[in-house]
């Protein structure tokens, strides 16, 4: 049944919370988070960038010069529901290598006038160089996936560690150096509170945006004790996953079909989270939402008062 509560002032997020205005930021609200970036970009018509795994079986039996360069390459759609897809990665390719593999040569042409056709200056000063991506983030160390839309449906946003040789397209933000206690967080109903609450919407899914979302997420500082305690729930959430390896980041993180010790693994977690924010275990999402902004509050004054 509905409960009646009276409240000082309810905010445009409708919480009993004081008036905030959440807008864009260029760097992470607390300075010892690692920032969050947009994946790397081809622009190029596919031919690099959306090969399938037949295609790719294909290049390893025909031109072992262009299977050397072969790389998983995932987007939202790879990370969520496991889809199988590669990319040829020359970003340090050899010039010899351009030229004598009759896979890479063939598709270079194809980004080469593809690039040309455009009607954008930019993208066609890239045929210049159509073996390289238009932007390239991919780091050299693991980072931690984030898809830019999420099923609102969904209690957490999947999300996930690969390592640098798999490749991230810009359908993904990524993070990358992200210690396992960053990712427990972000894993946490309290980060999809705040989510679901403060980021934008395409159609029905939610957008995880790095500078509205990510940057002006209310991160607490932690002493070491509570970065190990995140870091044993966070690990906890990983390996119940690996219980389920034919099942994608969709059936685990579906309402209908959640595995119950996955459940049990993130209530865990949630409890760490929330204690982090003076919150008991069972708080509900109006009362982590409130709880939430008072930290964002609190820690944009002390940024205004110390900058």
């Amino acid at each position: 049944a509905p409960e009646l509560l009276e409240v000082k002032e309810i905010n445009s997020y409708l919480v009993d919370a004081p008036e905030v205005f959440i807008d864009s930021r260029s760097k992470p609200l607390n300075s010892d988070v690692s920032p969050m970036l947009k994946g790397s970009g081809p622009t190029d018509g596919g031919f690099l960038s959306d090969i399938s795994s037949e295609e790719a079986n294909e290049i390893r039996n025909t031109d072992s010069i262009a299977a050397g360069y072969l790389r998983r390459f995932i987007g939202a759609r790879e990370l969520i529901h496991n889809v199988e897809r590669y990319c040829l990665w020359l970003a340090e390719a050899s010039p010899s290598d351009l030229r004598n593999s009759k896979v890479i040569s063939s598709r270079l042409s194809s980004v080469k006038e593809m690039r040309l056709a455009s009607k954008k200056a930019a993208t066609r000063e890239l045929a210049r160089t159509p073996q390289l991506f238009e932007h390239n983030v991919q780091p050299n160390s693991s980072y931690i996936a984030v898809p830019r839309h999420s099923s609102e449906d969904r209690d957490y946003v999947p999300m996930s560690f690969f390592e640098p040789s798999i490749i991230a397209s810009d359908a993904l933000s990524i993070i990358p150096n992200a210690p396992l206690w960053l990712f427990a967080i972000l894993q946490s109903k309290a980060f999809n509170v705040w989510n679901k609450a403060i980021s934008g919407r395409l159609e029905s899914r939610v957008r995880i945006s790095n500078t509205i979302t990510y940057n002006n997420f209310p991160f607490p500082k932690l002493v070491q004790e509570e970065k190990i305690q995140l870091e044993k729930a966070g690990q906890a959430v990983l390996d119940l996953r690996l219980e389920y390896p034919e099942a994608s980041l969709a059936d685990l993180y579906d309402s209908l079909s959640m595995p119950q010790s996955l459940m049990k693994a993130h209530s865990s977690l949630d409890e760490q989270v929330n204690k982090l924010f003076g919150l008991t275990r069972n708080a509900t999402d109006v009362e982590i939402l409130r709880a939430l902004i008072l930290e964002y509050e609190k820690q944009v004054s002390e940024k205004n008062l110390f900058s």
